[in-house]
């Protein structure tokens, strides 16, 4: 089942060209919360500098935390999914979930959520214009497969979700 999830994941990234840049991505089933149906995971790199000469001049401390996005990412697939019999629907379902999880690579949503809380309040992940953009890739992925594209995104996430709710229990 390796095969069948990582050449799903080559199949969105072609859409996705930009995410490859200096990154590597894999994918994998996973144990995760029922509510969970992916989530990407990556080590966020956080360094902290001091001005060494504005301290031992002035008497002053100055940091700076410096964070950089990871280098790898991991992204976990619920691992009930994989028990929707039919192979066609559950590759749409996952590359849903997988494009998903892209644009957040793309984003960069997770430094944005190593921050703390009082930092990261302000920015809000899921807007419009993110189910937009999940929609067209979504879309060109289809297209890419020879499917017919999908107009609205609430039709396609109801869709998704009675599909999952099926083999998740609850």
């Amino acid at each position: 089942m390796k095969e069948e999830e990582s050449s799903w994941l080559n199949e969105c990234v072609k859409v996705m060209p930009i995410v490859r840049r200096g990154r590597k991505v894999t994918i994998s089933y996973a144990r995760t919360p029922k509510n969970v149906l992916a989530r990407v995971k990556g080590k966020v790199l956080v360094s902290r500098e001091v001005d060494a000469a504005r301290l031992l001049l002035r008497g002053e401390v100055s940091t700076k935390m410096r964070r950089r996005m990871p280098k790898e990412y991991v992204i976990q697939i619920n691992e009930n999914i994989s028990r929707i019999p039919e192979t066609a629907l559950r590759q749409q379902v996952v590359q849903y979930l997988i494009i998903h999880e892209l644009l957040h690579i793309l984003n960069k949503d997770l430094l944005t959520l190593s921050k703390k809380y009082g930092m990261r309040k302000e920015k809000k992940i899921h807007t419009s214009q993110f189910d937009k953009e999940l929609l067209s890739r979504y879309n060109q992925v289809r297209i890419n497969s020879g499917m017919k594209p999908i107009k609205n995104h609430r039709i396609l996430e109801e869709a998704v979700n009675q599909i999952v709710s099926k083999v998740i229990p609850s």
